[in-house]
Order: C-alpha cells, then sequence, then structure tokens
C-alpha cells in the first residue's frame, strides 16, 4: 500500500542523514517533494511500478512547513523539487505557487521537473510557476523522432517541447532539456538529429542520457525480447552514461561513442543564453572567462596529440570512476 502523504514528517536535514548537505555551484541547495508519482505512460520508466499509475500530492500547508525549514532554518535559498512531474494538476500547481508567493521570501530559486504537455497547454500556470521562484525546469523533451517518441510511450511531443519552452522564456524560466538516444532505430543520423534538434528548440542547458532498459519497465522487456539489451544485469552501468543496449544499426560500442563524440562537435560547448546569464552573471563569468577557456586549453592539445580515440579513452576512464562505488566492492 502506498504512504499517506499527509502523516510523513518532515525529512531529515541533519547529519543523520548519508548525505550531508548538497550545492549547486557555490550555493547551498535542498530537496523539496510536494506529490510522488505519474500518469503519463512513459515505457522507458519505472516510477508506476513504484507507485502505480497513480498521483498523490502532500497538502500545501505541509509543503509549506518543509519550504520554511529550508529557507529559515536551514538558510539555504535553492531547492530542488522531487517529484516526478509536478505539473500534473494545473489548478494544484497555481494554489500551490500562490500560497508560495504569499510567503514572500526572498531571492528564492526553485528547480522542478516537468512534462512538455502539461506545461504547453497551460500557459497561466507557467506564468505562475515563475513569479513563485520556479527559475528553472527540467523539461522531458526526449526525442525528435516521431517514431521514437510513439515507442517510449510518449506520443508525438515534438510541437508540445517547443511551445512548452517558448512559454518558459517567456517567463524568464530557464530550460535544461533531457534526452534520450538509442532507440532501436537509432543510427548515426539520428544522433546528430537529435543534438541538432536540442539546439534548434532554443533549451538553455541539456542532461542527455543513453536509453537504459530499466528493471520492470515495458521498454526493457520489449528490447530483451528484439535481442537489443547487451547489458542485463551489471547495474552499476544503468546510470542512463553508459550504452547498455545496441540498435538495428549500432552495436553498443558505436552507440556509445557517437553519443559522446557527437555531443562534442555537434552540441559544442555550452554557451549560455542571456536568460542564464541573466540568473547567473557569476557563475556563466566564470565558465565563460575562466573554465570554459583553461578547459577548453588543455582538451585541444589533447586533441591535437592524442586525436578523438585518446579523449575518447579518457571519457571511458571518466565513466568508470563514477560508477565505481567502493562500499560495494567491499
Amino acid at each position: 500500500d502506498t504512504l499517506d502523504l499527509s502523516e510523513l514528517k518532515l525529512p531529515i536535514r541533519d547529519k543523520r542523514r548519508l548525505t550531508w548537505g548538497y550545492h549547486i555551484l557555490y550555493s547551498k541547495i535542498e530537496l523539496l517533494e510536494t506529490s510522488r508519482g505519474c500518469t503519463r505512460g512513459c515505457n522507458f520508466c519505472s516510477m508506476r511500478h513504484m507507485y502505480g499509475r497513480s498521483f498523490r500530492t502532500y497538502p500545501i500547508e505541509r509543503v509549506l512547513v518543509d519550504l520554511d525549514d529550508i529557507y529559515y532554518k536551514r538558510k539555504t535559498r535553492w531547492a530542488f523539487i522531487i517529484d516526478d512531474n509536478m505539473v500534473l494538476n494545473p489548478k494544484r500547481v497555481i494554489a500551490l505557487c500562490d500560497a508560495i508567493i504569499a510567503k514572500k521570501y526572498k531571492k528564492l530559486n526553485l528547480v522542478v521537473q516537468a512534462d512538455c504537455i502539461s506545461m504547453a497547454q497551460n500557459e497561466a500556470m507557467v506564468s505562475k510557476m515563475a513569479q513563485a521562484g520556479m527559475k528553472t525546469v527540467f523539461l522531458g523533451i526526449e526525442n525528435a523522432s516521431k517514431k521514437n517518441l510513439e515507442s517510449a510511450g510518449k506520443g508525438n511531443i515534438v510541437n508540445a517541447s517547443r511551445k512548452a519552452v517558448e512559454f518558459c522564456h517567456k517567463y524568464d524560466i530557464m530550460v535544461i532539456g533531457g534526452l534520450i538516444f538509442g532507440f532501436p532505430e537509432d543510427d548515426e543520423e539520428s544522433i546528430i538529429e537529435n543534438y541538432q534538434f536540442l539546439k534548434t528548440i532554443g533549451a538553455d542547458g541539456s542532461y542527455c542520457q543513453i536509453l537504459t532498459p530499466y528493471p520492470k519497465t515495458g521498454m526493457r522487456q520489449n528490447l530483451i525480447d528484439e535481442g537489443l539489451v547487451t547489458n542485463k544485469d551489471n547495474y552499476k552501468k544503468y546510470s542512463g552514461l553508459w550504452a547498455n543496449v545496441k540498435t538495428r544499426y549500432l552495436d553498443s560500442d558505436q552507440l556509445q561513442y557517437l553519443f559522446w563524440y557527437h555531443r562534442q562537435v555537434t552540441l559544442g560547448w555550452w554557451d549560455p543564453s542571456q536568460r542564464a546569464r541573466s540568473q547567473g552573471r557569476l557563475w556563466t563569468g566564470i565558465w565563460l572567462c575562466a573554465f570554459k577557456p583553461i578547459l577548453k586549453f588543455f582538451i585541444d592539445r589533447t586533441l591535437a596529440r592524442e586525436g578523438w580515440e585518446g579523449r575518447y579513452r579518457k571519457e571511458l576512464k571518466r565513466l568508470s570512476n563514477m560508477s565505481y562505488f567502493r562500499d560495494l566492492e567491499q
């Protein structure tokens, strides 16, 4: 049975929790939950197997108490709302935003996850989100291909993705676009087109992953039935950054390489939008004037000396280090 969210205590945010403190660049950030579950039918996602295809919300009063704890007691001005899909009930989102606005928090920055359809169909909700301090939205754009979107259970959301980004930008909300690569029909040209779509849609940043056959998902079973899963049980590599599948045109090694290579040559270096620069003058300035030139100098030097293969070997080593957990090896 699922829990009654109205009866849950506030989360532990002191030294008893496993991870002591989170940060986003130079600022502290905390986690906030306002709902659980999602009613969308994405078959690459395991969420419906955790909670069923349901959507449950915390009482708004309880959310405000939790936010007060973050803002006043923890002295933290950034919060990541970890809801699977906070915007499924637009009326409730507007009511929550009105309650947050009434609290008159200063310099509050909220980061949320949302689906493109809900955002594209509810401009009034997007406007309220901006007023409530929701400065950054992660949008599940997923893919530029209608066929891939249908196989993922998303439907054709390409136009909704464009409209969702348009509304967010209209109200000065920064968009992080989430894309998935490695669907059964993907070839090298598909990978290039997907990265190009991300650039043309105008997202301010990106979070790109390789399709991962997570346990209990419909996508996993479909891929297994087609013989396209190359790693069924080494879950250390189920991070979204490793190719655990192949496509009808690319083996897993080719998919891994092309996903990385075209991120470098097609998507290229991050160039902060005016929106990102206005919201984070300090960190975008540091990136543009210090980190980017320095990184580019060393990476270009490595490229000249070792070629793309040398750079790629370093990338695989970096990913391996990310997938190594000392306590699990003992």
